[in-house]
């Protein structure tokens, strides 16, 4: 998911039980109705989450079941920008389990 703000998220973010882990930032000017700020993508796990959750939850926050599916039958490019995204989904859960010990 795709979430804004004015002020850029920390990579992990703990709200309640819930941690959202935010990656791929991008800087917004600013314009007429709105202040400069942060773009990012975010997922939101429990903050108790197991490794395998938490990258499943990463990676849905990009994409869904059939665009997973879809990215592997079309090979190529779509099956490489799969692979890396898992690659740093892995990363981002590492880094929070890393943070937890």
């Amino acid at each position: 998911m795709q979430v804004s703000s004015t002020e850029k998220l920390p990579v992990y973010q703990v709200i309640g039980p819930k941690v959202r882990i935010h990656w791929n930032y991008t800087e917004l000017p600013e314009t007429e109705d709105y202040p400069s700020g942060w773009s990012c993508e975010e997922a939101c796990v429990a903050k108790t989450a197991d490794r395998a959750s938490l990258i499943s939850a990463i990676i849905r926050a990009r994409y869904t079941v059939d665009d997973e599916f879809a990215a592997i039958n079309n090979g190529g490019e779509d099956y490489q920008s799969l692979l890396d995204f898992r690659v740093e989904a892995k990363a981002l859960a590492d880094g929070w389990l890393a943070a937890l010990a």
